[in-house]
This record gives structure tokens, sequence and C-alpha cells, in this order.
């Protein structure tokens, strides 16, 4: 049976690994550090997939970037 100190010292164990898998900066820091839209370089690589795309299907002169 457990004693009442290793009782507590399970408990406390529990509560600072409660502790440390707290996050350490805000949800909304986190989105606005995260939810930033695309960079130039990532647009531009998009427009050449797409264009790269469109010429291999032929469909180049409907629709022009």
């Amino acid at each position: 049976m457990l004693t009442n100190s290793a009782v507590r010292r399970f408990s406390l164990i529990i509560l600072l690994v409660f502790i440390l898998s707290l996050p350490t900066e805000s949800l909304s820091a986190r989105e606005r550090r995260t939810v930033s839209g695309p960079t130039e370089r990532d647009t531009g690589k998009l427009v050449e997939e797409v264009s790269l795309y469109l010429r291999e299907n032929c469909i180049t002169g409907k629709i022009g970037f």
C-alpha cells in the first residue's frame, strides 16, 4: 500500500509534468507567427508550375497571368 508521502510525491511529479507540457506563448501569438501569407518566392513558384501545366495541356491561349 502506498504511504501518504509516496502519494504526495507522485502527485507532485504529475503536476510538474503537466506544467512543463503547457505552451510557453499564448495561442494568439502562435497564430500571428504561423499565419502569414505566402512569400513572393512561393507565389512565383506557383505561377511557374501553373503556367507549365497550362502549356502542357494546350490551355495557354485561354488564360493569362
